[in-house]
């Protein structure tokens, strides 16, 4: 199985050599981007799901900055950074977690 981003990569000749091989009716598609619309919907296709960076709710009761990139800096609030920046800014005085109820509640989504 191939997934999308792999077709891409993929001459039209190959690409209609894939489809026949796995029985796929190109019907009258003539370009690459046609052959991939067609192809995408099929479930020898695996459509490549890219991977989510895991987020945080943090709480800070100040400006905070720090020269990281990564890391980044905070503003007087509810900030939402990654999961590697919460650890570090966690360890910081006047930062905490931040519940999903009270994000909820800032934002009016109660």
């Amino acid at each position: 199985m191939l997934n999308i981003e792999e077709l891409k990569t993929k001459s039209v000749f190959e690409i209609k050599s894939f489809a026949k091989k796995n029985n796929i009716d190109l019907q009258d598609a003539r370009t690459k981007i046609e052959m991939l619309n067609i192809l995408e919907g099929k479930e020898v296709v695996q459509i490549a799901k890219k991977k989510v960076p895991e987020k945080v709710a943090i709480y800070s009761e100040r400006n905070k900055h720090n020269s990281d990139k990564k890391i980044g800096s905070l503003k007087v609030g509810y900030n939402i950074v990654s999961k590697e920046a919460a650890d570090w800014w966690l360890s910081r005085k006047g930062v905490r977690l931040a519940t999903p109820q009270e994000l909820a509640r800032h934002y009016g989504v109660d």
